[in-house]
């Protein structure tokens, strides 16, 4: 979360020449002595690092290109095979749709240094950087130092697979949100399935109906993983959705 108390890596760090890559997404007269300094730093680089990556695909396309690539499956392919390809296209699909839905979030929001080495790791992988490449940048430097002082694992989340990255990404601002208290659930037990109402500050709201199954699994959850299956269950019908509507407009 959010301290004032800046690390040792932002001091050993952070210069002008470092900020000036990311000035145009910081604040104006941005002060690296500021008691916020390191949380704005790490607003602007989330936003620099948003921008690239988003640059970098087309989820319209992306999204025509899946519905092609499965409307055409080869009818040679074994069961593995098939099982495999699909696997692979869902899984790309998933990793943009969510990147996708987490940029308005990114480019309106102020979010964590986990949130930024996210974005840092799945902008690495566009860009094919190698660890030699990212140990040597003064970003990978920082980057490294700063989580180590935070308790988190980079090498670890650098090697981690684009979809699960993207995936993780998108988690990690519906829990940030949660635990700054920009989000609350309100579990609605009276109509005829149980209902939890999503409320969030500066967001549109959504409900999510569960089963009875899932509201006893819900229940037994920690408050992350509640936030986490929350957030993946409302992503899913917002994909699918997305993914029933035809170029003229209609649903099917």
């Amino acid at each position: 979360m959010f301290e004032n108390e800046k690390t040792y890596a932002f001091k050993q760090f952070i210069d002008k020449k470092f900020i000036n890559q990311f000035a145009s997404y910081m604040p104006w007269k941005y002060n690296t002595n500021d008691s916020d300094a390191e949380t704005d730093l790490w607003c602007g680089m989330c936003r620099y690092y948003n921008d690239k990556i988003q640059k970098k695909f087309n989820f319209e396309q992306i999204k025509q290109q899946y519905k092609h690539n499965l409307s055409n499956l080869s009818p040679n392919l074994d069961v593995v095979q098939k099982n495999k390809f699909v696997k692979r296209e869902q899984d790309k699909l998933e990793a943009f749709a969510r990147i996708a839905y987490s940029n308005d979030d990114i480019n309106n929001h102020m979010y964590e240094l986990i949130t930024l080495i996210y974005l840092f790791s799945i902008y690495s992988k566009l860009n094919k950087k190698s660890l030699n490449d990212i140990a040597s940048s003064a970003v990978g430097q920082y980057l490294l130092y700063a989580s180590i002082e935070c308790g988190i694992n980079f090498p670890y989340l650098l090697s981690l697979p684009f979809a699960t990255q993207a995936t993780n990404l998108h988690n990690s601002i519906a829990v940030f949100d949660y635990h700054l208290a920009n989000m609350e659930f309100l579990l609605d037990r009276g109509g005829t399935y149980p209902i939890v109402c999503v409320n969030r500050a500066f967001k549109d709201n959504y409900d999510i109906t569960l089963s009875s199954d899932e509201l006893e699994y819900f229940e037994n959850l920690n408050e992350d993983e509640q936030v986490i299956f929350i957030n993946n269950k409302h992503f899913y019908e917002r994909l699918t959705n997305e993914m029933h509507i035809l170029d003229n407009g209609q649903i099917f």
